[in-house]
């Protein structure tokens, strides 16, 4: 006949492996929390100008700003989007684009970009290179902070469901 224990038996084996999952569960997140601390720490915002000129039609820009919190440089810094119908923004904000060889620690660029149409600052993400390697992007819209790869899907259009299974760049075009 098979002993299956007693009740204190089967409580403290429960207890014993509730707790190694809670360890491994916390390791895990804080191995996460560390990996994106930099991230974390790169702002963005913009501000939008509308002049209307009495000679000729109305001009339409946006400034997009980008504020280094973190403690190393940004190498590679990239304004995108490429929704169908509207205005292709792909704009370097740090290397050639601003004549830097990166965003240093506690510094902001801005850059100005000029739009025909309307712009849904929802569709543009500002992506970037931590000292890692790892590719992060943050949307101008609400300063969502979220891997390239998943960014970059919702950058060029896609529906939040399509863009969360996408684990590669499209093939079309790859930040470098």
């Amino acid at each position: 006949m098979i002993e299956v224990g007693s009740v204190a038996d089967w409580v403290g084996a429960v207890g014993t492996a509730g707790a190694l999952l809670a360890t491994v569960h916390i390791i895990i997140s804080d191995r996460k929390r560390a990996r994106s601390a930099d991230a974390a720490a790169v702002s963005v915002w913009w501000t939008q100008r509308y002049v209307d000129h009495v000679d000729k039609p109305a001009s339409r820009s946006i400034d997009i700003h980008v504020f280094n919190g973190s403690s190393a440089p940004l190498p590679t810094v990239t304004a995108y989007s490429r929704v169908k119908g509207r205005d292709y923004i792909e704009e370097v904000l740090s290397a050639a684009g601003a004549d830097l060889a990166a965003i240093e620690p506690g510094m902001t660029v801005v850059r100005n970009i000029s739009v025909v149409h309307h712009v849904d600052v929802d569709r543009v993400y500002v992506f970037f290179i931590t000292r890692d390697g790892k590719r992060w992007a943050r949307c101008l819209g609400d300063g969502r902070l979220m891997p390239g790869a998943k960014a970059k899907h919702l950058a060029e259009g896609a529906g939040r469901m399509r863009a969360a299974l996408a684990r590669t760049y499209p093939r079309d075009l790859i930040l470098e």
